[in-house]
């Protein structure tokens, strides 16, 4: 088994493991989402078109076959996800869509969103109930707008063409974000995007349940995937993507160096500069007139004094098996954690490449506030890694030899 096949190996199983557990977590949480006899028809139907994927993968010979499968999947992920989708009520079940929404909604009125008090005004024009948002730890609700500008302005385009449930939007950006990851496969590869989206429920599960991540993912994938080719549109996607959400700003290190490997130190530079210019062209206006509320908004993730939750290491403090932990000791942990890991993907970039755009995701499990939501689309980046594959050996520098 060669290099490349080995890391194929270890990511597709790094997937099977990520989607095994996410079936056990859905086995418990999907009678919240939709009705039983639905939820039993969506899994009788899922059943049937596994087994058609399987025969298609097995039996039947010739490349249309991943063509017919990736379309099953396909079809499969968008149908149950919009059905579920159709079933619940309210339309949003968390602030972190319902923000969004209705900031587009202010922008396309001319308003600034950072200035606005959306809660509870967001909940009311969604019908969802006032006891959905986020709280600080005196009990008080979170009710600024706290993304990056372009979570909204992204979405603007379609709230102003009449989209009234954001979801259906989120949907179709997964199967982009999975075509995209298909396009930078090779063979019988190709289909695993789509396998994916329906062998991995949490995709459907906080699609469903209103989460705004997908809003990036392409744009992220995009990046990953330019990163060799064309280093300045890889940073133009990867200025957009971070100007979605503050979790993206963990990965752009990383792409960094690998541009910095892949190429030279003064590209890398100039690609750090594009994607800042890229950022503030997308949140300029706010940022100049009113710096100070754009500046709360986005510090709020880092800052805020918010309850404590998560899936890492909050989870153990919180289950009493470790004492009580000062938040600085959690930003200590993570951000020592994350330097660490940038300077092993430096150091060992060719081995470590194909992980380059989930690493910079990982030492949020040490934060104290390290939601599911932050990892769920973990596998869909591992599957990105494959995609970009194995660095471009970078020229040889005076007085070295090529090894």
């Amino acid at each position: 088994m060669n290099s490349d096949d080995r890391s194929r190996w270890q990511i597709y199983m790094s997937i099977l493991a990520a989607s095994a557990m996410a079936h056990l977590w859905q086995l418990d949480s999907v009678r919240f989402i939709v009705p039983g006899p639905t939820a039993k028809t969506i899994a009788m139907l899922a059943c049937f078109c596994g087994m058609v994927m399987a025969m298609l993968l097995v039996v039947v010979r010739g490349g249309w076959r991943v063509y017919a499968a990736a379309a099953l999947a396909t079809v499969l992920f968008v149908g149950s996800t919009c059905v579920s989708i159709r079933h619940q009520k309210p339309v949003y079940t968390s602030d972190a869509v319902s923000f969004v929404h209705y900031s587009a909604l202010l922008a396309l009125e001319g308003h600034n969103p950072f200035q606005a008090t959306l809660w509870p005004a967001a909940n009311q024009r969604f019908g969802m109930p006032l006891a959905y948002f986020t709280r600080r730890t005196d009990g008080r609700p979170e009710t600024h707008y706290s993304y990056p500008a372009g979570a909204f302005l992204l979405v603007a385009p379609f709230v102003h063409a009449g989209m009234t449930d954001l979801r259906y939007l989120l949907v179709g950006l997964l199967v982009l974000s999975a075509a995209l990851i298909a396009l930078g496969l090779r063979g019988d590869d190709r289909v695993a995007p789509f396998l994916l989206l329906v062998s991995y429920p949490l995709l459907s599960s906080f699609t469903v349940g209103s989460v705004i991540d997908p809003v990036w993912l392409p744009l992220a994938v995009g990046a990953w995937l330019l990163v060799e080719r064309k280093w300045f549109a890889a940073a133009c996607l990867l200025g957009m993507a971070c100007s979605v959400k503050q979790q993206v700003w963990f990965l752009a290190p990383f792409l960094l160096v690998a541009i910095c490997r892949s190429r030279d130190a003064r590209t890398s530079l100039q690609a750090g500069v594009t994607a800042l210019v890229c950022f503030v062209s997308v949140n300029g206006y706010y940022l100049w007139h009113d710096p100070a509320e754009w500046y709360e908004g986005l510090s709020t993730p880092f800052f805020h004094p918010l309850v404590r939750e998560g899936i890492g290491l909050v989870r153990l403090e919180q289950g009493g098996l470790l004492g009580p932990i000062e938040q600085w000791v959690y930003l200590l942990l993570a951000a020592s954690t994350f330097c660490g890991l940038l300077v092993a993907y430096w150091k060992w970039f060719e081995r470590l490449a194909p992980l380059g755009p989930v690493l910079g995701l990982l030492p949020v499990y040490l934060s104290w506030r390290s939601h599911a939501a932050s990892f769920y689309l973990l596998p869909m980046l591992l599957l990105t890694g494959l995609a970009v594959g194995r660095p471009v050996q970078p020229k040889n520098r005076p007085g070295k030899t090529a090894p």
